[in-house]
């Protein structure tokens, strides 16, 4: 039985088999993908059925100092001036050499609407003997290939990212941007992969598979709480600049205007 949001695949003796014999003569590949329903095969040993989820599975990746209990539940409220351990806080470090710290999930799916032979590359060259039936939060999901996998691809893709840009920019208006080329780089990985002939079947959407997620008052991206008042004095300085410049802006265009008409331009 196969369920909603979910593949199989029957193998026989270990290999990979069509439903039938005429759709497997045409496109072995697609034909091995049972969809969901009732499907036949005959008894362990001789053949097994997988079942993966299509569903979108998601994994959190963080760079953060280690929270008290109390700022896990009630947001950050002050600052600390101890030093940052690595053996207890992990951040980044920027391109403009700043710290920040960031807690990222990824989101990815196993199968590509365009590509049924996602599945099969997941199998053979991912997925773990046994399919593991628990979340993918789970502590028993952390002992299998994919969790490794996908967290030492997005930790490397946002480590070498960071590395290339400003810490006030990806706190700030660069934070989606930094997303999204974080999101390509994990993408650029899984090319390699397939390049290198050992396709991993698993599709990560650039644009929108890399989010950051704020909880409570500690935000996605920010910088370590020994500096936190530092950067905001320089982020708002940046604010102003930016608002006064807007502001200088219009005040000359209407003086212009008003001086030599619309036309000021051609004059």
């Amino acid at each position: 039985s196969v369920k909603p949001n979910e593949v199989g695949v029957r193998t026989r003796y270990g290999r990979i088999v069509a439903q039938n014999a005429v759709e497997g003569a045409g496109n072995p590949t697609a034909a091995a993908i049972l969809g969901p329903g009732w499907h036949w095969s005959w008894p362990y040993p001789f053949e097994r059925c997988t079942t993966v989820s299509t569903s979108e599975r998601q994994i959190p990746i963080e760079f953060m100092f280690e929270l008290t209990e109390a700022e896990k539940t009630g947001g950050i409220t002050g600052y600390r001036f101890d030093m940052l351990s690595p053996s207890r806080d992990d951040c980044l470090i920027t391109g403009d050499v700043n710290i920040i710290h960031a807690a990222l999930v990824v989101k990815y799916r196993i199968k590509d609407s365009e590509a049924d032979d996602n599945v099969i590359h997941y199998l053979r060259n991912v997925h773990p003997q046994g399919d593991p039936q628990a979340g993918v939060r789970s502590p028993e999901y952390l002992r299998y290939p994919e969790y490794g996998l996908m967290v030492n691809l997005v930790r490397n893709a946002v480590i070498e990212v960071a590395a290339r840009g400003e810490a006030l920019r990806i706190r700030g208006e660069g934070q989606q941007k930094f997303l999204v080329e974080v999101g390509r780089r994990v993408n650029d990985e899984l090319r390699k992969f397939k390049n290198r002939g050992l396709p991993l079947g698993i599709f990560v959407d650039a644009e929108t598979g890399i989010l950051g997620t704020k909880k409570g008052e500690i935000e996605a991206i920010m910088p370590p709480r020994q500096t936190q008042e530092v950067f905001d004095q320089v982020q708002a300085a940046g604010e102003q600049q930016a608002g006064t410049i807007t502001k200088a802006a219009s005040e000359a265009q209407s003086l212009l205007v008003n001086t030599a008409g619309p036309d000021y331009l051609e004059l």
